[in-house]
């Protein structure tokens, strides 16, 4: 189940990007789904005493974003769909935030090509034309799906599961 809070934080999201750039729409949503990301991390991975916290960021180092996705699917948080739409909403990202002086819109070619890639419902008209709304829906549903995750948490190991024995050898054996 997704709590209040989540609809209420995705609520304001939407209403701050309506009058964004398309730059500052891509560049902001991937802001919010990192902040998701590393949530959903930390429901899933063993609770962390406050002094070792750091160390989540081994899962989702800051500046690596699709390293971070690529960690977020092999703990079972995003299905491989989905780390596939991230990944292009990254590259969106990408597009938007290193190429700060070409006047990018979602309706150049470059990023209609990364916009057609992207996985949505069947809901999503197969004739619509819009990359942003497309692109809106594909960061919608990632960050609900990872609201979402289970907290099924996995567990630090207790003990060793084998210990080496060393048998003494007596020299008569030799």
């Amino acid at each position: 189940m997704i709590p209040q809070s989540a609809f209420e934080i995705f609520n304001r999201f939407q209403i701050e990007f309506e009058t964004e750039s398309d730059r500052g729409c891509a560049v902001l949503t991937l802001c919010v789904l990192e902040e998701q990301l590393v949530r959903s991390m930390k429901k899933r991975l063993p609770d962390i005493a406050k002094k070792d916290a750091a160390q989540l960021y081994n899962f989702a180092p800051k500046g690596a974003l699709s390293k971070s996705t690529v960690n977020a699917y092999l703990l079972g948080i995003l299905t491989a769909d989905e780390l596939k739409n991230f990944s292009l909403l990254i590259k969106i990202r990408n597009e938007f935030a290193h190429k700060a002086l070409s006047n990018l819109r979602f309706t150049n070619d470059l990023i209609k090509n990364f916009t057609r890639h992207i996985k949505v419902g069947p809901t999503f008209p197969k004739s619509a034309n819009d990359g942003r709304v497309k692109f809106l829906i594909a960061a919608a549903d990632l960050y609900f799906n990872m609201e979402s995750v289970g907290a099924s948490k996995l567990e630090y190991k207790k003990n060793s599961a084998w210990e080496t024995l060393m048998i003494p050898v007596s020299e008569v054996d030799q």
